[in-house]
């Protein structure tokens, strides 16, 4: 995560700088609105990924508890047929 950080900084910082250079800032600006552009297009399609995540773990969790509440005869039919077998 340091590693992420520290690109993430040097990449702001060289913006940063290269846009104080008078012949580069008509270059950074498109770039910059581009890159902000991008980063509106990421956060809208976020709250789907944000969806997508928590019926992710609501599913995981009921089946976790139905797993954990229901006896394995219900859940499983051939259950009852294996213990049917190993008991003979």
């Amino acid at each position: 995560m340091s590693t992420i950080l520290f690109w993430l900084a040097a990449v702001i910082l060289g913006v940063v700088i290269l846009s104080m250079i008078p012949g580069l800032e008509l270059l950074m600006k498109p770039i910059l609105k581009l890159f902000f552009d991008a980063l509106v297009v990421i956060i809208q399609g976020s709250g789907s990924w944000l969806l997508w995540i928590a019926k992710k773990i609501v599913r995981a969790h009921s089946g976790l508890l139905r797993h954990l509440l229901v006896s394995a005869e219900q859940i499983d039919p051939a259950y009852a047929l294996e213990q049917k077998n190993k008991s003979t």
